[in-house]
């Protein structure tokens, strides 16, 4: 069986979309449905991936919007991170981090060993 690096299936860096902390929630949306992706790359300072923004880490602000809260019991640390990422306004409070990378000649195997990890 042929070995596929991960450079063989990754969007060239010069097509990557990416946005910066401040980056509000609207303009992520657009981009992710405008570009056809699935997920942002947060850039900070010196371009350094901070996290990333992906259309999971929308979809409980989707949820919860137009909908009155509910009286509930204490929530779980699950719950609480849902509720943040609902209320969130920009990429830094929707991102996921710490990301996880890896090198393009690493395998795609590994590459995705490590996602599922």
């Amino acid at each position: 069986m042929k070995h596929r690096t991960v450079a063989s299936v990754m969007t060239p860096a010069e097509r990557v979309v990416t946005v910066r902390p401040g980056t509000p929630y609207k303009e992520i949306a657009r981009l992710l449905t405008e570009h056809e992706v699935s997920a942002l790359p947060v850039l900070g300072e010196g371009d350094r991936v901070l996290g990333v923004v992906s259309e999971a880490d929308l979809l409980p602000k989707e949820s919860r919007s137009q909908q009155p809260e509910p009286t509930r019991p204490p929530l779980t640390p699950a719950q609480a991170r849902t509720r943040h990422k609902a209320e969130a306004a920009t990429a830094l409070e929707l991102m996921t981090s710490p990301v996880v990378t890896i090198t393009a000649d690493e395998d795609v195997s590994e590459a995705a060993r490590r996602m599922e990890e």
